[in-house]
């Protein structure tokens, strides 16, 4: 599997009656270019950013809960990002 890069911060509330509010946000950077002979050269560049807000007990500790977090919110990115390839490569295909 190819990995894109991306950048993951994550944000931890007060903590309230043995939980703490976190808040995640992801960003993967896409680029995409060609260069072939009959279509020339072509780049098509971009981001998708997505937010997950979740109060979770602190038993396990900041970095368990965040830790989780981010393999919840890596598996929907990926998915995300399966969708729009093919969406991606049928509209480039029409523009080539």
């Amino acid at each position: 599997m190819k990995s894109l890069p991306s950048i993951v911060t994550s944000e931890v509330g007060p903590e309230e009656e043995g939980a703490a509010h976190y808040c995640l946000t992801s960003t993967v950077m896409l680029s995409l270019t060609t260069n072939g002979e009959s279509s020339g050269t072509f780049s098509l560049s971009g981001s998708i950013r997505r937010q997950m807000n979740m109060d979770l007990a602190i038993a396990d500790g900041h970095l368990c809960n965040m830790g989780r977090m981010i393999e919840e919110m890596e598996g929907k990115l990926r998915n995300s990002l399966d969708q729009r390839r093919v969406i991606l490569f049928v509209l480039c295909h029409d523009i080539i």
